[in-house]
Order: C-alpha cells, then structure tokens, then sequence
C-alpha cells in the first residue's frame, strides 16, 4: 500500500488511517485479505465534510469511536491520535463494535451519532 494511498485532510488537518495490528486478531485470512479493498472506502467517508468535522471538534484525542458506514456495509472501531487514526476493528455486520466511547452513523452521506441511546443528526 502507498504512503499517500491512507492520507486524508479531515477539516484542513492531514492524518495518516493505518490497521492496528488488534483488527486482525480473531478475523480469519479472507476477511484480512478484504482490508486493502476497505481502507480507501474508510479513507473516503473519514474525508467526507459532515464526518471529518465531527470527528475534529467532537472527538479527543485518545478516544475511541465507532463509525457504522450503512454505505460500506461495515462497522470500525477507531482511535483517535493526535495526526492519525488506528482502525481497531472492522466487523461486517452493522452492529456497533464493543469497547467504544461513542457511536457515529454515517446513512447516505448523512451522519447521525447517538446520545444515550437516541440518533440525532450532527
């Protein structure tokens, strides 16, 4: 994979989004083999305007967040670095990953995030 292939610009701020060696821990070699095919689609929806705006001024640095991209068809667990973002997890189906501080929703290029159970629109 190419150094800039997994660089994207989230609201003025370039960050690197690399796979953590913990998202392959339990996944089986076909589902590592999809996560090439994945990233870029992440890398795209972490650019998108209404989600790299979100994450920027709602998310800290250290924090671990889940992103279930109706779109894609997949869930990730992220965390939060100071210029990069560590994909933890990414699950297939579109239950929220566990051990995570907040939950983002991306349908149709509309975010939601949850609020004590609630969706609103961010």
């Amino acid at each position: 994979m190419k150094g800039s292939e997994n660089t994207i610009i989230m609201s003025g701020e370039q960050m690197q989004v690399f796979i953590g060696a913990s998202c392959f821990e339990g996944c089986t070699p076909p589902e590592a083999s999809r996560f090439p095919a994945i990233l870029p689609k992440l890398c795209e929806s972490l650019s998108s305007r209404s989600v790299a705006r979100y994450f920027i001024r709602n998310v800290r640095i250290g924090d671990t967040i889940a992103l279930v991209d109706k779109s894609l068809g997949y869930s990730f667990r992220l965390k939060m670095e100071a210029h990069s973002v560590c994909i933890l997890s990414i699950n297939k189906n579109l239950v929220p990953p566990k051990n995570k501080d907040q939950v983002v929703y991306l349908v149709n290029y509309r975010l939601l995030h949850s609020v004590q159970g609630m969706a609103v629109a961010a």
